[in-house]
């Protein structure tokens, strides 16, 4: 069920970074041809067709794209393992715990 649950994750946020790639596009994109095609999100992007509307617009989805980025990232990295240290002595094999240890350690 974990990986079933990252693996819906990974690919939330990678739709996600095609949907702000999308946008950015769109902003940047002949804005006749967006108008005709998209209707209200179109409209919005017709009222704001200066510069510095669209480097905000941009800015915002590169900032979405790079939390999108950071989510997979941190759902791809490996989950942390529990260590353990055999310790040998006359025959018998005692196994502790290595945080355990460690934190008696410190």
């Amino acid at each position: 069920m974990n990986e079933t649950n990252r693996t819906a994750i990974v690919l939330l946020a990678a739709l996600w970074i095609v949907l702000m790639a999308v946008v950015i596009f769109l902003a940047w994109s002949d804005a006749e041809l967006a108008v005709d095609s998209l209707g209200d999100f179109v409209e919005y992007l017709d009222d704001h067709r200066d510069t510095a509307s669209k480097l905000i617009l941009t800015l915002g989805a590169l900032v979405l794209i790079v939390l999108a980025l950071l989510v997979i990232i941190v759902e791809l990295a490996p989950e942390e393992e529990t260590r353990e240290i055999r310790v040998e002595q006359a025959g018998a094999t005692t196994i502790v715990p290595a945080e355990p240890l460690r934190e008696r350690l410190e």
